[in-house]
């Protein structure tokens, strides 16, 4: 495994930011994750839902 510098790995992620597709997979890897105690429950999710269908 070769290690590399903090130039090389920023001009690396600059250059795959430019691809909008390889951005938006970089965005969803570095986003947080909803724990389970952290999630809406289902009954908060149907009532959202019973606003929205009108």
């Amino acid at each position: 495994m070769r290690i590399i510098t903090d130039e090389l790995y920023a001009a690396l992620i600059a250059h795959l930011a430019k691809d909008e597709k390889v951005s938006l997979f970089q965005q969803l890897l570095l986003s947080e994750q909803m724990g389970q105690d952290t999630a809406p429950s289902s009954e908060t999710l149907e009532s959202d839902n019973e606003g929205s269908a009108e």
